[in-house]
Parts: structure tokens; C-alpha cells; sequence
């Protein structure tokens, strides 16, 4: 009793409803009204459906930019470390065939195939630096690779050079050594880097969870708005349909007999069922009224 109770009084509230929707809903046959209200959520849902659509095509994005963009320059990053630690294992190797006597032709090959491959070195970071997803740090410590790999590369030239057209294997270590020093700080630039990237990944991934919980947060509090506004739309129609009964009802109440004061039924003038009955009703009370 208490529930019903309620009900009706939230039916009796007038709201303010803008005229042109007032129109609108009291004009519209019964059956119209009650498909009304379940329209609001179905319109919240399809509303839901476009921003979660949004939201995929925006995290696909995000995705993409760490698994595509981001990996493939870690990708790369990771295959320069390996490739320049490849070389310096390399040209050591090719020193030691030198001093131990090894046809030379064979050692030239191997070296040459080193120094080959620095170049090719060279290439991919130069195209890494073409992206336009690098960070402004790792942009510079990418430069500061290239600066030393070309650096550790023209020692390895002098080194093999040394080595093969003049036969001083000595100033070749003694070269070699001091690309040692330079591959010690290139690899330490690498190292660097590969943090660099690390924690910009990371980044990225904590960004897109945090849009995750923001948008589950939207979705909560947009189903609560979704269910206020239904409960309104249903008190807002519930109010068109019943407050016009209520006023007949009144009018038979307080006048027993066919002796009504229809005056009071004056103000239904929708062109709905009840607009309709009520103006037969006025019109019958009327006839029996001066009838008798």
C-alpha cells in the first residue's frame, strides 16, 4: 500500500515538461504513450552502443601504437645490440686468425663480412630514426649510437687494414682495443635505450588501463542516468494518462447523480483516447442534464 501510495503521488507531481514535448505526449494515443517509456533506455543503450564503439576503435589504436609501433622499433633495437655484439666477437676472432697465421684470405672474408655488417648497422638505425613514433629521448640516444657505431666502425676499418695491408697486427689490437672502449660505451647507449623503450611501453600500457577503469566508471554512472531518466519518462507519461482519470473520477465522486460540474474536465483537451472520452462525457452529461 505504501508503494502504491507513492506512485501516485510522484504521478500527481507536475513537472515542468517544455510545451512542444508537453504536445507531444498528450497527444499521442495511449498505446504510443506506453511505448514511449521504454524507448528512453533503448535510446541510453544505442547511445551506450556508439561510445563503446568509440572507446574500441580508440584502444585499438592504442594497441596498435605499442604493438606495432613501439615493438617494432624494441625490435629493432634489440636486433642492433645483437648484431654490433656479433661484430665485436667477429673482428677479435678475425684478429686472432691474423696472428695466428690464417690464409689471409680467409681472414679478409671475415672481416669484411663484419664490417659489412656494421654497415648494415648503419641502415637500420638510420631508418629508426626516420619514425616518427620515437620519444624526443630515444631520438637522441639513437643519434648517439650512430655517432658511435660509425666511430667503432672506422677503427675496425683502420684494424683490418692494419692487419692485411701492412701486416701490423699489433696497432691493429692496439686499434681494436680502443674500439673496444667504443663498443663498451655503444653498448651502454643500447642498454640505455632498451630502458628507454621499457618504460615508455610501460607507459603507454598503464594509459590504456586507466582509460579502461575511466570508462567503466562512465558506463556505471551513464546505466544510473539511463535508469533516472527512465523512471522519469515513466512518471512524466504515467502523469498524462492518469491525472486525466483521476479528474473524471473526482468529477463523478463529488456528484452523485447527473447533476456534474464538467467544468472541471474543461482542461483535458488532448486528442488522445482520454481527451476523446472526456469530450463525449462533457457532451452526454450535458444532453442528460438539460434533458431532465
Amino acid at each position: 500500500m505504501k508503494k502504491t501510495a507513492l506512485i501516485e503521488r510522484l504521478v500527481k507531481i507536475r513537472l515542468k515538461v517544455h510545451p512542444r514535448i508537453s504536445d507531444f505526449i498528450r497527444n499521442r494515443p495511449i498505446i504510443n504513450k506506453v511505448f514511449l517509456v521504454p524507448s528512453v533506455p533503448l535510446a541510453c543503450i544505442v547511445l551506450l552502443g556508439i561510445i563503446f564503439c568509440g572507446f574500441l576503435i580508440n584502444q585499438r589504436l592504442i594497441v596498435d601504437e605499442i604493438f606495432e609501433k613501439r615493438f617494432y622499433i624494441f625490435k629493432l633495437s634489440s636486433e642492433i645490440v645483437i648484431r654490433i655484439n656479433q661484430v665485436n666477437t667477429g673482428l677479435h676472432k678475425g684478429l686472432l686468425w691474423a696472428q695466428s697465421g690464417y690464409n689471409k684470405k680467409n681472414v679478409e672474408k671475415l672481416l669484411d663480412r663484419n664490417l659489412a655488417e656494421l654497415d648494415e648497422v648503419n641502415v637500420l638505425i638510420r631508418r629508426i630514426l626516420t619514425e616518427d613514433a620515437l620519444e624526443i629521448q630515444e631520438r637522441k640516444t639513437f643519434e648517439s649510437v650512430l655517432k658511435k657505431q660509425e666511430e667503432f666502425r672506422a677503427r675496425a676499418l683502420f684494424a683490418k687494414e692494419s692487419t692485411l695491408d701492412v701486416n701490423d697486427v699489433t696497432s691493429a689490437a692496439m686499434m681494436l682495443q680502443m674500439g673496444d672502449d667504443q663498443f663498451s660505451l655503444l653498448y651502454d647507449d643500447l642498454n640505455n635505450l632498451m630502458m628507454i623503450q621499457d618504460r615508455i611501453s610501460g607507459e603507454s600500457r598503464e594509459a590504456s588501463h586507466d582509460r579502461i577503469w575511466l570508462f567503466i566508471t562512465l558506463v556505471i554512472l551513464f546505466v544510473f542516468i539511463a535508469l533516472a531518466l527512465s523512471m522519469l519518462a515513466a512518471i512524466v507519461i504515467a502523469s498524462y494518462i492518469a491525472n486525466p482519470v483521476n479528474s473524471i473520477i473526482n468529477v463523478l465522486r463529488e456528484n452523485p447523480g447527473w447533476d456534474l460540474d464538467t467544468e472541471k474536465l474543461a482542461g483535458i483537451t488532448s486528442s488522445d483516447e482520454l481527451g476523446e472520452f472526456a469530450r463525449y462525457f462533457i457532451e452526454y452529461s450535458t444532453e442528460i442534464k438539460n434533458t431532465t
